[in-house]
């Protein structure tokens, strides 16, 4: 059972990850195991990432809506490091969208909690 729980709680990676390498095909059952999952739980944090990986899975003008609903998701558990991981694809959706000075408030928020967490590498992305 446990190894259930670490697959199932692994699946915004793998959704990130497939999109990042061009297979976002590849997201869609565990996407769809795990959104079951988040409403059997019903905990904000895990609305947050389904949110977060739709966006990932949804075309554009989609984005904002489901970015800011994350954010909001994650403002109510805490949990830092997911906060952070949706801020800094948040912001790196701005600055795509040429909307630099939005896009700095949430990548100067995902780097505060990077450098926090000693997470370098996302302290980098987060920087651009």
């Amino acid at each position: 059972m446990r190894h259930h729980i670490c697959a199932t709680r692994s699946t915004p990676d793998l959704v990130e990850s497939a999109v990042r390498a061009g297979s976002p095909e590849r997201a869609a059952e565990p996407l769809a195991r795990f959104e079951r999952w988040a409403g059997s739980v019903r905990q904000p944090w895990a609305d947050a990432l389904v949110l977060r990986c739709h966006r990932l899975l949804a075309a554009d003008d989609q984005a904002e809506a489901h970015y800011t609903a994350a954010l909001r998701l994650h403002d109510q558990d805490g949990r830092a490091l997911e906060y952070a991981r949706t801020a800094v694809l948040y912001g790196e959706w701005l600055r795509r969208a040429r909307r630099k000075a939005e896009a700095r408030r949430w990548l100067q928020d995902a780097l505060e909690v990077f450098e926090r967490l000693g997470m370098r590498p996302w302290s980098e992305r987060a920087r651009g």
